[in-house]
């Protein structure tokens, strides 16, 4: 018995006639973007999939008001599990996210950064973040290839975690930027920010136009 489940599972898996392939295209929360995937059989397919889009957002991080460029998206690959042979499916897998962002200070006059306190003007603070790869869980109706145009529906998140943040000054007040490069207090704003912002988990919801063949 030991050996015949995984004689059978190979023979499942590899099985040609049970196989097919499909390509769609992806709109949602996460951007538009494609996917190509593989059923192996009724109950479990893979895909490869990417999506992107990018905005532009007013955010207060940890006291300051900045204008806010954003890159959303995210690079994975998700397994779909069909438990009843069906379109409803359980998604889970592994995602390299795209979602970055770059801000610019809009607040001016007196600011705290870090521990200090700092007279800034607009533009003087750039800080970007971004996140790496994430894990994804969510469920959906549609298969990953159906034989002849079809339709998908995902509704999931991506546990992206806290984001990376660096901070740079590039105003023009030298005795400004001896402070902060001395004491640290950029380091610390990033870290506070980090903080501030804290676990991101993206939702996902997304529509999707396929053919499987």
């Amino acid at each position: 018995m030991k050996k015949t489940l995984p004689f059978i599972l190979g023979i499942t898996l590899a099985t040609p006639s049970l196989a097919q392939v499909g390509v769609g295209v992806v709109g949602g929360t996460l951007g538009a973007g494609a996917y190509i995937g593989y059923e192996f059989n009724d109950y479990v397919g893979l895909r490869v999939q990417g999506t992107y889009w990018s905005t532009s957002d007013s955010q207060n991080i940890d006291g300051i008001d900045y204008k806010a460029d954003l890159d959303i998206g995210a690079i994975g690959a998700y397994a779909d599990i069909f438990p009843f042979q069906g379109t409803f499916r359980i998604t889970a897998g592994f995602s390299n996210s795209l979602t970055k962002a770059e801000v610019t200070n809009t607040s001016s006059g007196v600011v705290q950064i870090g521990d200090g306190v700092y007279t800034i003007n607009q533009g003087d603070l750039y800080g970007k973040g971004d996140f790496g790869s994430a894990p994804y869980l969510g469920i959906g109706w549609g298969r990953t290839a159906p034989k002849g145009f079809g339709f998908r529906f995902d509704i999931g998140a991506h546990f992206l975690g806290k984001p990376s943040i660096t901070y740079e000054y590039r105003g023009n007040d030298p005795l400004v930027k001896a402070a902060l490069d001395t004491t640290g207090d950029l380091e610390k704003e990033a870290q506070n920010a980090e903080n501030d912002i804290g676990d991101v988990v993206y939702p996902e919801v997304s529509l999707a136009i396929s053919y499987g063949w």
